[in-house]
């Protein structure tokens, strides 16, 4: 599977070596340059979250919180602006993005179909999808 992942930091970088131990093809985008250790594995780095989403059929977003989410899915050269299909991206919960920069999440993300979801921080126990 072509999967893209934007944000390699703390928690983006060990899932994208378990992606790549899995055989997928990663497309990786950050706001520093993708470890150089991901790039001896074959990860494929993208100027923009735009182009992740381009060359993906999934998007994983692993970015600290809502505003940055925010900025990656709908700024400038966004995923939103790359997706082929446009229930592909996972990030932050619609409820951690509602309010931030006039995002109302029943309105701007759910039309677009995403699959939102939490990845930020840990749990005690394992959640329910």
């Amino acid at each position: 599977m072509r999967v893209g992942v934007i944000g390699v930091g703390t928690m983006g970088r060990p899932m994208a070596g378990h992606l790549l131990a899995a055989g997928h093809t990663l497309f990786v985008h950050d706001i520093a340059s993708p470890p150089a250790e991901l790039l001896d594995q074959g990860v494929i780095a993208c100027a923009s979250g735009r182009e992740v989403a381009q060359q993906s059929e999934v998007v994983l977003i692993m970015v600290p919180d809502a505003p940055h989410a925010e900025a990656v899915l709908f700024g400038p050269d966004g995923v939103a602006e790359g997706l082929a299909r446009p229930d592909a991206a996972a990030g932050p919960d619609r409820e951690e993005t509602k309010g931030t920069a006039g995002v109302e999440p029943d309105e701007d993300i759910r039309s677009l179909g995403y699959v939102l979801r939490l990845m930020a921080g840990s749990c005690d126990e394992p959640q329910p999808a």
